[in-house]
């Protein structure tokens, strides 16, 4: 009798390492629940306008650092979309807005910031699915 040797199964690769991979995956998770959230409560309308705290300029100033340090485009891209939000609080406070001018803002900001996350978890997706291939 012949016996027939089974043919080895394919499996899943990775083509980068575990960490950078984990990395990505809690970035996925992250910026979905971030979304999520934000998205919900902008449908509830719990929108309430953003004032200067003293966190605000060490939060812009620390995004313009990261957009100075890293070369890679789509990571300054990401890094100007999200200096939006303190930019334009700081702006406003400087020039002593209205309170209805603060939350027309408080919405726009809101709304590019789903935007990031969102455009995050699809590029992430799309990261994943390149470095992932069945050997």
């Amino acid at each position: 009798m012949v016996e027939s040797i089974p043919a080895p199964k394919k499996h899943l690769a990775l083509d980068t390492d575990w960490m950078s991979a984990a990395i990505a995956i809690g970035a996925l998770f992250g910026c979905g629940l971030l979304s999520a959230a934000m998205v919900w409560t902008m449908l509830q309308g719990k929108i309430s306008a953003g004032s200067v705290t003293v966190w605000t300029p060490f939060v812009l100033a620390s995004l313009i650092y990261l957009g100075i340090e890293y070369r890679d485009k789509l990571f300054r891209v990401a890094i100007s979309i999200g200096a939006i939000g303190p930019v334009s609080r700081i702006v406003l406070w400087i020039g002593h807005a209205s309170p209805q001018t603060r939350l027309a803002n408080e919405i726009f900001v809101r709304c590019t910031e789903i935007g990031l996350f969102f455009g995050i978890c699809i590029y992430v997706i799309y990261w994943l699915k390149t470095k992932v291939k069945h050997v």
